[in-house]
């Protein structure tokens, strides 16, 4: 892995394990629940800007695991690199 990508990585890491990251990742959490049910949706226009709003927030709380899965794999890679 080169130096940016591991430096890009380690950033990442730290965010994830600061308690910001712990807090915004619960409110976020609690949002979902909130925007996820149909029962005080309008119309279908408010559906529609719902479910931008859920994919949103899924993307922020898969974020921290879908980082690790890639950086896993780029190892993973590297090393399999270095094994030839």
């Amino acid at each position: 892995m080169n130096r940016e990508l591991e430096e890009y990585y380690d950033s990442l890491r730290e965010m994830f394990n600061s308690s910001g990251w712990h807090h915004l990742i619960k409110d976020l959490d609690e949002n979902l629940l909130n925007i996820n049910s149909l029962t005080n949706v309008k119309d279908a226009e408010d559906m529609w800007f719902r479910k931008g709003q859920i994919n949103i927030l899924s993307f922020m709380l898969n974020l921290e695991e879908s980082i690790k899965l890639t950086q896993d794999s780029v190892e993973s890679e590297d090393s399999n690199a270095e094994n030839l």
